[in-house]
């Protein structure tokens, strides 16, 4: 019994299930594909040889 109720009422939305997919997915998506752009632009020997 938690704060005098016997049974917790739990109301779900499918829009949570397409909110908690959609926005992680565009992160990840931001995030490896940017990194990935700047990547693909820079001479191999001098991205290797600059330290």
């Amino acid at each position: 019994m938690y704060f005098g109720l016997t049974t917790l009422s739990l109301k779900t939305d499918i829009m949570n299930y397409a909110y908690a997919v959609i926005f992680p997915l565009l992160i990840n998506i931001f995030a490896g594909v940017y990194p990935a752009r700047r990547a693909a632009v820079l001479d191999p020997f001098e991205a290797i040889e600059s330290d």
